[in-house]
Protein backbone atom coordinates (compact mmCIF):
# COMPACT_ATOMS: atom_id res chain seq x y z
CA UNK A 1 0.00 0.00 0.00
CA UNK A 2 1.02 3.60 -0.64
CA UNK A 3 2.67 4.83 2.89
CA UNK A 4 2.35 7.61 5.46
CA UNK A 5 -0.98 10.15 4.03
CA UNK A 6 -0.70 8.07 1.02
CA UNK A 7 -1.77 4.49 2.68
CA UNK A 8 -5.97 3.74 2.72
CA UNK A 9 -7.41 2.35 6.16
CA UNK A 10 -9.15 -1.15 6.62
CA UNK A 11 -12.92 -0.29 7.28
CA UNK A 12 -15.75 -2.83 7.31
CA UNK A 13 -17.07 -3.95 3.44
CA UNK A 14 -19.30 -5.71 1.57
CA UNK A 15 -17.43 -8.90 1.90
CA UNK A 16 -15.35 -8.69 5.56
CA UNK A 17 -13.04 -5.82 5.48
CA UNK A 18 -12.07 -3.16 3.01
CA UNK A 19 -9.93 -0.67 1.95
CA UNK A 20 -10.84 2.90 2.21
CA UNK A 21 -9.53 5.57 -0.06
CA UNK A 22 -9.80 9.60 0.78
CA UNK A 23 -10.03 10.64 -3.06
CA UNK A 24 -6.48 12.78 -2.78
CA UNK A 25 -3.22 10.41 -2.75
CA UNK A 26 -4.54 7.04 -1.08
CA UNK A 27 -3.27 3.86 -3.04
CA UNK A 28 -2.18 0.61 -3.06
CA UNK A 29 0.63 -0.69 -5.42
CA UNK A 30 1.05 -4.21 -6.68
CA UNK A 31 4.27 -5.06 -8.38
CA UNK A 32 4.32 -6.72 -11.42
CA UNK A 33 4.57 -10.36 -12.07
CA UNK A 34 4.27 -13.20 -14.29
CA UNK A 35 1.06 -13.83 -13.18
CA UNK A 36 -0.51 -10.57 -13.24
CA UNK A 37 0.62 -9.24 -17.08
CA UNK A 38 -2.65 -10.79 -19.35
CA UNK A 39 -1.03 -10.49 -22.84
CA UNK A 40 -1.38 -13.90 -23.92
CA UNK A 41 -4.92 -14.35 -22.57
CA UNK A 42 -7.45 -14.93 -24.90
CA UNK A 43 -10.17 -13.04 -22.17
CA UNK A 44 -9.72 -11.13 -19.29
CA UNK A 45 -12.26 -10.48 -16.04
CA UNK A 46 -11.65 -7.37 -13.88
CA UNK A 47 -14.31 -7.23 -10.92
CA UNK A 48 -14.31 -4.88 -7.62
CA UNK A 49 -16.80 -3.84 -5.13
CA UNK A 50 -16.86 -0.31 -4.83
CA UNK A 51 -18.61 2.23 -2.44
CA UNK A 52 -18.43 6.01 -3.45
CA UNK A 53 -18.39 8.93 -1.49
CA UNK A 54 -17.94 11.56 -4.28
CA UNK A 55 -18.98 11.00 -8.05
CA UNK A 56 -17.76 14.53 -9.39
CA UNK A 57 -14.80 13.53 -11.21
CA UNK A 58 -13.43 10.04 -12.81
CA UNK A 59 -11.75 7.88 -10.66
CA UNK A 60 -9.59 4.48 -10.91
CA UNK A 61 -10.66 1.18 -9.34
CA UNK A 62 -7.79 -0.68 -10.67
CA UNK A 63 -5.07 -1.02 -13.58
CA UNK A 64 -2.42 -1.69 -15.37
CA UNK A 65 -1.87 1.43 -17.04
CA UNK A 66 -0.07 4.74 -17.69
CA UNK A 67 -0.36 7.77 -19.95
CA UNK A 68 -0.07 6.37 -23.16
CA UNK A 69 3.28 7.55 -23.87
CA UNK A 70 5.10 4.97 -22.03
CA UNK A 71 3.62 2.09 -24.05
CA UNK A 72 2.62 0.38 -20.53
CA UNK A 73 -0.87 0.52 -21.09
CA UNK A 74 -2.77 -2.96 -20.69
CA UNK A 75 -5.91 -3.13 -18.78
CA UNK A 76 -7.72 -0.41 -16.21
CA UNK A 77 -11.28 -0.69 -14.68
CA UNK A 78 -12.17 2.77 -13.63
CA UNK A 79 -15.28 5.60 -13.29
CA UNK A 80 -16.28 7.73 -15.77
CA UNK A 81 -17.23 11.35 -15.39
CA UNK A 82 -20.02 12.48 -18.63
CA UNK A 83 -22.31 14.71 -18.86
CA UNK A 84 -22.06 15.29 -14.86
CA UNK A 85 -22.86 11.65 -13.99
CA UNK A 86 -20.62 9.32 -13.28
CA UNK A 87 -20.53 5.46 -14.50
CA UNK A 88 -18.20 1.79 -14.90
CA UNK A 89 -15.87 2.42 -17.41
CA UNK A 90 -12.96 -0.36 -19.11
CA UNK A 91 -10.17 0.15 -20.94
CA UNK A 92 -8.10 -2.14 -22.86
CA UNK A 93 -4.65 -1.40 -25.01
CA UNK A 94 -3.37 -3.75 -27.95
CA UNK A 95 -0.77 -1.31 -28.65
CA UNK A 96 0.54 0.09 -25.32
CA UNK A 97 -0.21 3.57 -26.41
CA UNK A 98 -3.76 3.69 -28.14
CA UNK A 99 -6.75 2.36 -25.97
CA UNK A 100 -10.26 1.32 -26.65
CA UNK A 101 -12.38 2.31 -23.95
CA UNK A 102 -16.20 2.11 -23.23
CA UNK A 103 -18.33 3.01 -20.09
CA UNK A 104 -21.81 1.12 -19.44
CA UNK A 105 -24.87 3.30 -18.82
CA UNK A 106 -25.98 3.08 -15.34
CA UNK A 107 -25.76 6.02 -13.46
CA UNK A 108 -23.73 5.86 -10.02
CA UNK A 109 -24.53 6.97 -6.75
CA UNK A 110 -22.69 7.84 -3.20
CA UNK A 111 -22.95 5.52 -0.57
CA UNK A 112 -24.43 2.27 -2.40
CA UNK A 113 -22.25 -0.57 -2.82
CA UNK A 114 -21.81 -1.24 -6.84
CA UNK A 115 -20.34 -4.44 -8.44
CA UNK A 116 -18.33 -3.35 -10.81
CA UNK A 117 -17.26 -5.68 -13.86
CA UNK A 118 -14.89 -5.25 -17.41
CA UNK A 119 -14.82 -8.39 -19.51
CA UNK A 120 -12.37 -8.24 -22.85
CA UNK A 121 -12.24 -11.09 -25.07
CA UNK A 122 -9.97 -11.80 -27.96
CA UNK A 123 -12.67 -11.93 -30.43
CA UNK A 124 -12.71 -8.20 -30.27
CA UNK A 125 -15.13 -7.70 -28.04
CA UNK A 126 -16.02 -6.38 -24.14
CA UNK A 127 -18.60 -6.23 -21.67
CA UNK A 128 -19.18 -4.20 -18.95
CA UNK A 129 -21.11 -5.21 -16.15
CA UNK A 130 -22.95 -3.12 -12.90
CA UNK A 131 -24.40 -4.96 -10.21
CA UNK A 132 -24.93 -8.22 -12.60
CA UNK A 133 -26.74 -5.95 -15.41
CA UNK A 134 -25.16 -6.11 -18.64
CA UNK A 135 -24.14 -2.44 -20.04
CA UNK A 136 -24.78 -0.89 -22.91
CA UNK A 137 -21.72 0.51 -23.72
CA UNK A 138 -20.69 4.03 -24.68
CA UNK A 139 -17.62 4.48 -26.56
CA UNK A 140 -15.24 6.95 -24.57
CA UNK A 141 -13.25 8.95 -27.41
CA UNK A 142 -11.31 5.55 -28.34
CA UNK A 143 -7.87 5.67 -29.98
CA UNK A 144 -7.75 1.98 -31.83
CA UNK A 145 -10.25 -0.64 -32.20
CA UNK A 146 -10.98 -3.16 -29.44
CA UNK A 147 -7.97 -5.55 -29.45
CA UNK A 148 -7.58 -8.98 -30.54
CA UNK A 149 -4.70 -9.14 -27.97
CA UNK A 150 -3.28 -7.22 -25.28
CA UNK A 151 -0.08 -5.36 -24.92
CA UNK A 152 2.94 -6.98 -22.85
CA UNK A 153 3.22 -4.06 -20.11
CA UNK A 154 5.62 -3.76 -17.24
CA UNK A 155 3.82 -1.32 -15.21
CA UNK A 156 2.96 -2.21 -11.79
CA UNK A 157 -1.03 -2.06 -10.94
CA UNK A 158 -2.48 0.48 -9.16
CA UNK A 159 -5.72 0.00 -7.01
CA UNK A 160 -8.00 3.32 -5.61
CA UNK A 161 -6.43 5.52 -8.36
CA UNK A 162 -5.84 5.43 -12.67
CA UNK A 163 -2.04 5.98 -13.50
CA UNK A 164 -2.29 8.45 -16.13
CA UNK A 165 1.25 9.55 -16.15
CA UNK A 166 4.41 7.83 -17.87
CA UNK A 167 6.58 6.94 -14.87
CA UNK A 168 5.87 3.28 -13.10
CA UNK A 169 4.32 4.19 -9.95
CA UNK A 170 0.96 4.65 -8.46
CA UNK A 171 1.96 7.98 -6.20
CA UNK A 172 2.20 9.88 -9.60
CA UNK A 173 -1.70 9.31 -10.44
CA UNK A 174 -4.11 11.70 -10.93
CA UNK A 175 -7.54 10.20 -10.93
CA UNK A 176 -8.15 8.84 -6.92
CA UNK A 177 -10.95 6.85 -5.88
CA UNK A 178 -13.28 8.51 -3.17
CA UNK A 179 -14.83 5.70 -1.27
CA UNK A 180 -14.52 2.04 -0.43
CA UNK A 181 -13.26 -1.12 -2.56
CA UNK A 182 -13.45 -4.86 -1.56
CA UNK A 183 -12.97 -8.09 -2.93
CA UNK A 184 -10.65 -6.74 -5.79
CA UNK A 185 -10.55 -9.98 -8.39
CA UNK A 186 -8.28 -10.79 -11.78
CA UNK A 187 -9.07 -13.34 -13.82
CA UNK A 188 -7.28 -14.32 -17.03
CA UNK A 189 -10.34 -15.84 -18.65
CA UNK A 190 -13.69 -14.32 -19.85
CA UNK A 191 -16.27 -14.68 -17.49
CA UNK A 192 -19.46 -15.88 -18.41
CA UNK A 193 -23.12 -14.36 -18.05
CA UNK A 194 -23.92 -17.25 -15.33
CA UNK A 195 -20.41 -16.40 -12.98
CA UNK A 196 -20.93 -12.64 -13.25
CA UNK A 197 -23.91 -13.36 -11.66
CA UNK A 198 -22.88 -15.70 -9.34
CA UNK A 199 -19.99 -13.60 -8.25
CA UNK A 200 -22.99 -10.76 -7.66
CA UNK A 201 -25.70 -12.55 -5.64
CA UNK A 202 -24.90 -16.10 -6.02
CA UNK A 203 -27.13 -16.54 -9.16
CA UNK A 204 -30.17 -14.99 -7.88
CA UNK A 205 -32.91 -13.57 -10.77
CA UNK A 206 -32.18 -10.12 -11.70
CA UNK A 207 -35.60 -9.13 -11.20
CA UNK A 208 -38.19 -11.64 -9.54
CA UNK A 209 -42.01 -10.72 -8.73
CA UNK A 210 -43.29 -13.29 -6.31
CA UNK A 211 -46.96 -11.58 -6.43
CA UNK A 212 -47.61 -11.72 -3.10
CA UNK A 213 -48.53 -8.56 -2.45
CA UNK A 214 -52.22 -9.50 -1.95
CA UNK A 215 -53.42 -6.08 -1.94
CA UNK A 216 -52.97 -2.92 -4.02
CA UNK A 217 -51.63 -2.01 -7.79
CA UNK A 218 -48.15 -2.63 -7.70
CA UNK A 219 -46.55 -5.53 -8.19
CA UNK A 220 -42.99 -5.24 -6.42
CA UNK A 221 -39.64 -6.67 -7.64
CA UNK A 222 -38.06 -8.62 -4.47
CA UNK A 223 -34.51 -8.24 -5.88
CA UNK A 224 -34.48 -4.93 -5.70
CA UNK A 225 -36.53 -3.39 -2.83
CA UNK A 226 -37.09 0.11 -2.69
CA UNK A 227 -36.02 0.73 -5.79
CA UNK A 228 -38.72 2.11 -8.50
CA UNK A 229 -38.09 -0.05 -10.63
CA UNK A 230 -38.80 -2.87 -11.65
CA UNK A 231 -41.92 -2.53 -10.44
CA UNK A 232 -45.08 -3.36 -12.20
CA UNK A 233 -48.25 -1.41 -12.31
CA UNK A 234 -51.22 -3.40 -12.14
CA UNK A 235 -54.09 -3.14 -14.20
CA UNK A 236 -58.08 -4.55 -13.57
CA UNK A 237 -60.19 -2.83 -16.45
CA UNK A 238 -63.63 -2.83 -16.07
CA UNK A 239 -65.08 -4.71 -19.11
CA UNK A 240 -64.75 -8.45 -17.24
CA UNK A 241 -65.57 -10.55 -14.60
CA UNK A 242 -63.21 -8.03 -12.55
CA UNK A 243 -63.28 -4.63 -12.01
CA UNK A 244 -61.01 -3.79 -8.92
CA UNK A 245 -57.38 -5.08 -7.62
CA UNK A 246 -58.91 -5.90 -4.17
CA UNK A 247 -57.12 -7.71 -1.71
CA UNK A 248 -56.89 -11.36 -0.77
CA UNK A 249 -58.83 -10.73 2.15
CA UNK A 250 -62.16 -9.08 2.11
CA UNK A 251 -64.18 -11.56 0.21
CA UNK A 252 -65.30 -9.85 -3.49
CA UNK A 253 -65.62 -11.96 -6.74
CA UNK A 254 -64.73 -8.93 -8.75
CA UNK A 255 -61.32 -8.21 -7.42
CA UNK A 256 -57.85 -9.81 -8.92
CA UNK A 257 -56.23 -10.06 -5.46
CA UNK A 258 -59.17 -12.55 -3.92
CA UNK A 259 -59.24 -14.29 -7.04
CA UNK A 260 -55.92 -15.31 -6.97
CA UNK A 261 -55.53 -15.47 -3.34
CA UNK A 262 -54.39 -18.80 -3.22
CA UNK A 263 -51.46 -18.66 -5.51
CA UNK A 264 -48.98 -21.44 -6.26
CA UNK A 265 -46.56 -20.11 -3.42
CA UNK A 266 -48.81 -17.71 -1.09
CA UNK A 267 -51.24 -15.67 -3.32
CA UNK A 268 -51.00 -14.93 -7.01
CA UNK A 269 -53.09 -12.83 -9.52
CA UNK A 270 -56.07 -13.64 -10.91
CA UNK A 271 -56.38 -12.00 -14.94
CA UNK A 272 -60.05 -12.07 -16.38
CA UNK A 273 -59.35 -12.90 -19.82
CA UNK A 274 -60.51 -9.25 -21.04
CA UNK A 275 -58.60 -6.22 -19.89
CA UNK A 276 -56.35 -7.15 -17.05
CA UNK A 277 -52.70 -7.18 -17.07
CA UNK A 278 -49.58 -6.12 -15.50
CA UNK A 279 -46.84 -3.36 -17.01
CA UNK A 280 -43.21 -2.99 -16.25
CA UNK A 281 -41.47 0.09 -17.67
CA UNK A 282 -38.62 -0.19 -20.08
CA UNK A 283 -35.68 -0.16 -17.96
CA UNK A 284 -31.63 -1.06 -18.69
CA UNK A 285 -32.31 -3.96 -16.17
CA UNK A 286 -34.60 -5.73 -18.41
CA UNK A 287 -33.18 -4.77 -21.81
CA UNK A 288 -31.30 -8.09 -22.15
CA UNK A 289 -29.42 -8.98 -25.05
CA UNK A 290 -27.21 -12.00 -24.27
CA UNK A 291 -28.21 -15.41 -22.48
CA UNK A 292 -31.69 -15.12 -20.88
CA UNK A 293 -34.11 -17.09 -18.92
CA UNK A 294 -37.76 -16.68 -18.41
CA UNK A 295 -39.83 -18.17 -15.56
CA UNK A 296 -43.17 -18.16 -14.35
CA UNK A 297 -45.99 -20.85 -12.50
CA UNK A 298 -49.01 -20.06 -14.80
CA UNK A 299 -52.87 -21.80 -14.65
CA UNK A 300 -55.16 -21.33 -17.10
CA UNK A 301 -58.84 -21.23 -16.84
CA UNK A 302 -59.58 -21.36 -20.45
CA UNK A 303 -58.08 -20.92 -23.81
CA UNK A 304 -58.39 -17.94 -26.51
CA UNK A 305 -59.14 -17.51 -30.20
CA UNK A 306 -55.42 -15.86 -30.61
CA UNK A 307 -52.44 -16.31 -29.08
CA UNK A 308 -52.71 -14.91 -25.57
CA UNK A 309 -51.05 -14.17 -22.13
CA UNK A 310 -47.75 -14.91 -21.11
CA UNK A 311 -45.02 -12.92 -19.98
CA UNK A 312 -42.76 -10.60 -23.05
CA UNK A 313 -40.72 -7.69 -23.69
CA UNK A 314 -42.62 -8.16 -27.02
CA UNK A 315 -44.45 -5.56 -29.16
CA UNK A 316 -45.80 -4.62 -32.24
CA UNK A 317 -48.07 -2.16 -31.74
CA UNK A 318 -48.74 1.78 -32.21
CA UNK A 319 -45.95 3.16 -29.78
CA UNK A 320 -44.11 0.49 -30.10
CA UNK A 321 -43.94 -0.59 -33.40
CA UNK A 322 -41.54 -3.70 -34.37
CA UNK A 323 -40.10 -3.46 -30.39
CA UNK A 324 -39.99 -7.37 -30.05
CA UNK A 325 -37.26 -9.10 -28.32
CA UNK A 326 -37.94 -12.07 -25.66
CA UNK A 327 -40.91 -13.46 -24.43
CA UNK A 328 -43.38 -16.20 -23.97
CA UNK A 329 -46.76 -16.89 -24.65
CA UNK A 330 -49.74 -19.23 -24.78
CA UNK A 331 -50.69 -20.42 -28.95
CA UNK A 332 -54.54 -19.72 -30.31
CA UNK A 333 -57.32 -22.57 -29.47
CA UNK A 334 -54.25 -24.31 -27.20
CA UNK A 335 -52.64 -24.15 -23.79
CA UNK A 336 -49.13 -24.95 -25.91
CA UNK A 337 -46.48 -22.43 -25.14
CA UNK A 338 -44.72 -19.91 -28.07
CA UNK A 339 -41.33 -18.49 -26.86
CA UNK A 340 -39.85 -16.10 -29.67
CA UNK A 341 -36.65 -13.88 -29.00
CA UNK A 342 -36.11 -11.38 -32.00
CA UNK A 343 -32.75 -9.70 -32.89
CA UNK A 344 -34.17 -7.10 -34.89
CA UNK A 345 -37.57 -6.23 -33.38
CA UNK A 346 -39.33 -7.36 -36.33
CA UNK A 347 -40.34 -11.19 -37.27
CA UNK A 348 -39.20 -11.31 -40.40
CA UNK A 349 -36.76 -14.16 -41.55
CA UNK A 350 -33.33 -14.57 -40.38
CA UNK A 351 -33.95 -11.88 -37.48
CA UNK A 352 -36.11 -14.61 -34.76
CA UNK A 353 -35.91 -17.42 -33.34
CA UNK A 354 -38.92 -19.32 -31.98
CA UNK A 355 -39.94 -22.64 -30.27
CA UNK A 356 -43.37 -24.02 -29.40
CA UNK A 357 -43.89 -26.67 -26.48
CA UNK A 358 -44.54 -30.43 -27.37
CA UNK A 359 -46.73 -30.19 -24.09
CA UNK A 360 -50.25 -29.05 -23.54
CA UNK A 361 -50.81 -27.34 -19.95
CA UNK A 362 -53.86 -28.38 -18.11
CA UNK A 363 -56.69 -26.53 -17.56
CA UNK A 364 -56.88 -25.48 -14.14
CA UNK A 365 -53.57 -26.52 -13.04
CA UNK A 366 -50.28 -24.72 -11.96
CA UNK A 367 -47.45 -25.34 -14.28
CA UNK A 368 -43.81 -23.71 -14.35
CA UNK A 369 -43.21 -22.59 -17.86
CA UNK A 370 -39.54 -22.04 -18.31
CA UNK A 371 -38.09 -20.91 -21.31
CA UNK A 372 -34.07 -20.64 -22.17
CA UNK A 373 -32.14 -18.99 -24.56
CA UNK A 374 -28.63 -19.10 -25.59
CA UNK A 375 -26.92 -17.16 -28.27
CA UNK A 376 -26.35 -18.70 -30.92
CA UNK A 377 -26.88 -22.53 -29.64
CA UNK A 378 -30.40 -23.19 -28.69
CA UNK A 379 -33.80 -21.71 -27.02
CA UNK A 380 -35.43 -24.33 -24.97
CA UNK A 381 -38.81 -24.99 -23.39
CA UNK A 382 -38.92 -26.70 -20.09
CA UNK A 383 -42.42 -28.07 -18.94
CA UNK A 384 -42.33 -28.39 -14.72
CA UNK A 385 -38.61 -28.79 -14.37
CA UNK A 386 -38.15 -31.08 -17.49
CA UNK A 387 -36.76 -30.05 -20.77
CA UNK A 388 -39.79 -30.28 -23.29
CA UNK A 389 -38.84 -28.58 -26.58
CA UNK A 390 -35.77 -27.05 -28.17
CA UNK A 391 -34.28 -25.62 -31.09
CA UNK A 392 -31.10 -25.28 -32.24
CA UNK A 393 -31.24 -24.38 -35.97
CA UNK A 394 -30.21 -20.76 -36.94
CA UNK A 395 -30.70 -19.26 -33.73
CA UNK A 396 -30.07 -15.43 -33.63
CA UNK A 397 -26.80 -14.52 -31.98
CA UNK A 398 -28.30 -11.70 -29.60
CA UNK A 399 -31.78 -10.08 -28.59
CA UNK A 400 -33.08 -6.88 -30.02
CA UNK A 401 -32.31 -3.56 -27.23
CA UNK A 402 -36.88 -3.24 -27.33
CA UNK A 403 -37.86 0.20 -25.69
CA UNK A 404 -41.46 -1.92 -24.83
CA UNK A 405 -42.54 -2.74 -21.36
CA UNK A 406 -42.30 -5.96 -19.78
CA UNK A 407 -46.06 -7.18 -19.72
CA UNK A 408 -47.12 -9.89 -17.91
CA UNK A 409 -50.83 -11.47 -18.51
CA UNK A 410 -51.45 -9.93 -22.00
CA UNK A 411 -49.67 -10.23 -25.89
CA UNK A 412 -49.47 -7.91 -27.63
CA UNK A 413 -47.40 -9.02 -30.75
CA UNK A 414 -50.14 -6.77 -32.35
CA UNK A 415 -52.88 -4.42 -31.62
CA UNK A 416 -55.42 -6.91 -32.33
CA UNK A 417 -57.36 -7.47 -28.90
CA UNK A 418 -58.32 -10.62 -26.71
CA UNK A 419 -55.09 -11.32 -26.41
CA UNK A 420 -55.59 -11.75 -22.35
CA UNK A 421 -54.83 -14.31 -20.01
CA UNK A 422 -58.06 -15.55 -18.05
CA UNK A 423 -55.87 -17.12 -15.55
CA UNK A 424 -53.88 -16.82 -12.95
CA UNK A 425 -49.58 -16.09 -13.06
CA UNK A 426 -47.11 -16.33 -9.72
CA UNK A 427 -43.49 -16.60 -9.17
CA UNK A 428 -42.26 -14.42 -12.62
CA UNK A 429 -38.50 -14.59 -12.69
CA UNK A 430 -36.13 -13.45 -15.22
CA UNK A 431 -32.52 -13.81 -15.14
CA UNK A 432 -29.77 -12.70 -17.64
CA UNK A 433 -27.29 -15.92 -17.79
CA UNK A 434 -29.07 -19.32 -18.79
CA UNK A 435 -30.12 -21.68 -16.13
CA UNK A 436 -28.63 -25.03 -15.87
CA UNK A 437 -31.24 -28.26 -16.29
CA UNK A 438 -30.56 -28.75 -12.50
CA UNK A 439 -31.09 -25.38 -11.95
CA UNK A 440 -34.49 -25.37 -13.38
CA UNK A 441 -35.56 -28.48 -11.23
CA UNK A 442 -34.63 -25.91 -8.59
CA UNK A 443 -36.34 -23.49 -9.07
CA UNK A 444 -39.78 -25.83 -10.28
CA UNK A 445 -39.07 -27.48 -6.30
CA UNK A 446 -38.54 -24.05 -4.61
CA UNK A 447 -34.73 -24.40 -4.57
CA UNK A 448 -34.66 -27.64 -3.33
CA UNK A 449 -33.79 -30.81 -4.99
CA UNK A 450 -37.09 -32.33 -3.46
CA UNK A 451 -39.91 -29.68 -2.65
CA UNK A 452 -41.94 -31.10 -0.03
CA UNK A 453 -45.08 -28.85 0.89
CA UNK A 454 -48.72 -28.33 -0.37
CA UNK A 455 -49.24 -28.39 -4.16
CA UNK A 456 -50.16 -24.74 -3.82
CA UNK A 457 -51.01 -21.97 -1.33
CA UNK A 458 -49.05 -21.32 1.58
CA UNK A 459 -47.15 -24.46 3.54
Amino acid sequence: MGAGNSAPSWTEGKIGGALKFDGSNDYTEITNSTSLNLYNATGITIEAWIKLNDISSTQGIIGEWDGGVGGGRQFVLDLISSGGNLYAGFSVSGTGVNRASRRGDTVLNINQWYHIVGIWRNNATMSIYVNGVNQSLVDVSSTEGIPTSLKFSTRNICIGTKNNNNVNNCLSSIQYLNGLIDNVRIFNYARTPAQIAWDYNRGAPIAHWKLDECQGETAYDSIRVGATIPNGTITIGTSGSQNTAGNCGISNTAAAWYNGRTGKYNSSLKFDGTDDYVEISDNNILDITSELTISAWVKINSTKNLNYGGVAKYANMTGYLNQRAYGFWFIANDTKVNATVSDDGTYNGGHYTTVISNSTLDIGSWNLVTVIYKPSTYLRIYINGKLDAETTNGVISSIYNSSAPLWIGINYDNTVSNRDLEGQIDDIRIYNYALTNEQVKQVFNQGSAVRYGPSEGSP
